[in-house]
């Protein structure tokens, strides 16, 4: 099934019944397919330095090391050591599914945005930047597509702006600009 993700009429619906993480099974084959993921650290710890680091934010597991923005880290790293820039950001794989069961884990059980549609957003991402747009675009650039369309509707609550501002919910209350 995954082996169709390259394909416009690749059939999401029809993974989320095959597995129960549709999420974390598109994310990770798309960052295979990119050449992502890697199984160890590419670089020592001690030698990475904070040019190379990257980190996007998450809450924090127990012993989890915090990043700038206080929640454990996804780092990737640019440098193979021969100081020449890698030609894919790289990823460990246990950071990324952790990441990505974290991400699926915050959308919402609702009928349109949850974890189906990430899916869905995701892989149309990776049709497009495949079949022509993405020729030009650097590899981190890609993986930052990735990552957005796998998280841009966490914690949507499934309903429109105009029906919280309606129903005086506190986030309406807090950013309606009326």
């Amino acid at each position: 099934m995954l082996s169709r993700l390259d394909q416009w009429d690749f059939d999401v619906f029809e993974l989320s019944e095959l597995v129960p993480s549709p999420v974390v099974a598109v994310g990770l084959a798309l960052a295979r397919s990119y050449g992502f993921v890697v199984a160890a650290p590419p670089v020592p710890p001690a030698a990475r330095t904070a040019r190379r680091r990257r980190a996007l934010s998450q809450p924090a597991g127990p012993g989890e090391p915090e990043a700038a923005g206080g929640g454990p880290q996804l780092d990737y790293d640019f440098d193979d050591g021969d100081g020449a820039e890698a030609e894919a950001p790289r990823v460990l794989v246990d950071t990324l599914v952790g990441w990505l069961r974290s991400v699926q884990a915050r959308y919402q059980p609702v009928t349109y945005h949850n974890m189906v549609h990430a899916a869905d957003v995701a892989q149309s991402a990776h049709y497009i930047m495949r079949s022509g747009l993405g020729g030009a675009m650097a590899a981190d650039a890609s993986l930052a597509i990735l990552l957005a369309a796998l998280m841009h509707d966490v914690g949507h609550f499934g309903v429109t702006n105009p029906f919280l501002a309606a129903t005086s919910h506190p986030l309406a209350l807090a950013y309606h600009d009326r």
